[in-house]
């Protein structure tokens, strides 16, 4: 009886053996089923093409396989499916006989279809990037690559089937992660996440060795947080901070202290994470982490001055990003709303000084009159957030709250930019600008007028009113506070100053020049 089931066994393996071995003859089977025509028969004729692909990986009739493929898909109506193995068939095959035909059902394909046709010119240029590569692998990567690049819905399904096919034909490929990575990012766009891990789970048993391990393992973890099982994705993401990867490590901090603060309701916990990760500015996720930062201390731990003290230290970070001045913003609102004008009306103070062409200008200037008006003074530290970062400009570090020379300054050069209070040009100041001839080869650079507010402020005022030391071109100043009125008067007279030469660029001697002919008319 074992005798006879041994023989069966050898039978089986020894037919088995011989249909791997006869591609011709299941082509055959495969031609024969097509040409009988019959629709109920054709999502059976896709399975049994994909079957010859996987059984006969390095058959010469793959290019006739993929054409039935592409005329069984149009017969069914299918343009998204017929395209695609059209096009694999044109990258894989360039030597195939009926190459020519192909590429001319392609392009009728492309044309005729308005999925497509916005992307012919991509399509067409693609097929013609291959060049003299001839390794079939590569071509196959590529072609997967640049469908995936389409971001086409009605793609996914065909391929996850390619991308399997690849990795069972080309485990040893260079970028054969990738593959797996693709193949989780469409089960995850179809909100399939436990196919999704499980991918890349089998990338990790089948590519042990892979430097991109690790990754997959936070892709795994973020996967079982989106599902609902974060308690599962919290170990993980806690080993994976001791990653050698910074960059990685990081990122696990930031999931953490957003499972912590979603998920666990734990807000110190989540706090520490955030904290981490703001600690490393440079990371993408930083500036997220200071939202999350800034809203946890608001809502939840009821601490809003630490909020503006956070938000304030998106400035500090990040002093030249363009969003530096709504935090700043931010900050003083919850500093003013919560009891702490002097605090509000420093922040006030840093974006009026700052950030003169930001949106925020005009409410920080109506707030800092009204503030003052009421007789609150700025104070110095700003709460404590990051006094000491040298992206503070020198006028923080020294506002004084008492009247000072830098003051006294400024009501003098409130006398050249103020035309509507004045007639004419303090004629001491005219002597010393025409004395400076560093002052005649220093020009706005800019055509636009935002820009050339910011450069007479910087330039001809040294950002704040005061004792300009020349040098070149560029102006050395000590610090001081100059008064929100003098900046708004200074932006108005840039824009009268480009209004009268058609924007173009004003050397300074000539700014003044105009000031001295035209304020009697102002």
């Amino acid at each position: 009886m074992k005798l006879w089931h041994f023989t069966l066994l050898i039978i089986c393996c020894s037919t088995f053996s011989d249909a791997q071995n006869n591609d011709s003859g299941y082509f055959a089977y495969l031609r024969d089923i097509y040409d009988q025509h019959e629709t109920e028969l054709y999502d059976f004729l896709l399975q049994e093409l994909d079957r010859f692909v996987l059984l006969f990986p390095h058959s010469p009739l793959h290019a006739d396989v993929l054409y039935m493929e592409a005329s069984v898909h149009s017969s069914k109506g299918d343009d998204v499916r017929q395209f695609a193995a059209l096009l694999k068939l044109l990258s894989l095959y360039p030597d195939f006989s009926q190459y020519q035909s192909c590429r001319d059902d392609l392009g009728i394909l492309v044309s005729g279809n308005k999925t497509f046709a916005p992307k012919k010119a991509d399509i067409l240029n693609f097929l013609s990037s291959f060049g003299d590569d001839k390794d079939a692998s590569h071509r196959f990567y590529r072609v997967l690559e640049f469908l995936i690049s389409l971001e086409m819905k009605d793609l996914n399904d065909w391929l996850l089937e390619q991308l399997s096919a690849f990795q069972m034909l080309y485990p040893d490929y260079p970028s054969i992660e990738q593959s797996y990575f693709w193949s989780a990012r469409i089960y995850k766009s179809k909100k399939q996440y436990d196919e999704a891990g499980a991918v890349l789970g089998k990338m990790e048993f089948l590519h042990p060795n892979s430097p991109y391990i690790e990754t997959a393992r936070l892709e795994r973890a973020l996967l079982l947080y989106q599902a609902g099982s974060y308690q599962s994705a919290l170990p993980v993401l806690e080993e994976l901070t001791a990653s050698e990867s910074k960059e990685l490590q990081i990122t696990c901090y930031f999931y953490l202290g957003e499972l912590y603060e979603k998920k666990v309701k734990d807000y110190d916990k989540a706090v520490h994470h955030y904290t981490v990760v703001v600690e490393n500015p440079a990371h993408s996720m930083a500036k997220a982490a200071i939202d999350r930062l800034a809203d946890i201390y608001q809502k939840r731990l009821k601490s809003p001055t630490k909020a503006a003290e956070i938000n304030a230290a998106y400035r500090t970070l990040y002093p030249q990003d363009e969003k530096a001045s709504l935090y700043l913003l931010k900050a003083a609102e919850l500093e003013e709303k919560y009891g702490a004008p002097e605090k509000a009306l420093y922040y006030y103070t840093q974006i009026i000084t700052a950030y003169p062409n930001s949106s925020e200008y005009d409410q920080a200037f109506s707030r800092t009159k009204d503030l003052k008006a009421r007789g609150v003074k700025s104070t110095d530290d700003g709460g404590g957030v990051g006094a000491d970062h040298p992206s503070h400009s020198a006028a923080d570090e020294n506002e004084a709250p008492e009247k000072s020379s830098s003051e006294e300054n400024a009501e003098k050069h409130a006398g050249i930019i103020g035309a509507g209070e004045h007639t004419g040009m303090p004629s001491d100041t005219l002597k010393t600008i025409d004395d400076e001839a560093e002052i005649a080869h220093a020009t706005i650079m800019s055509a636009k007028e935002s820009q050339a507010r910011k450069d007479y402020i910087e330039y001809y005022l040294g950002t704040q009113v005061l004792d300009v030391d020349w040098n070149g071109s560029v102006a050395n100043c000590e610090a001081g506070e100059l008064d929100p009125e003098i900046l708004r008067k200074a932006e108005l007279r840039i824009n009268y100053f480009r209004r009268l030469v058609g924007l173009a660029e004003i050397k300074l001697a000539d700014q003044y020049n105009l000031y001295a002919q035209h304020a009697a008319l102002m």
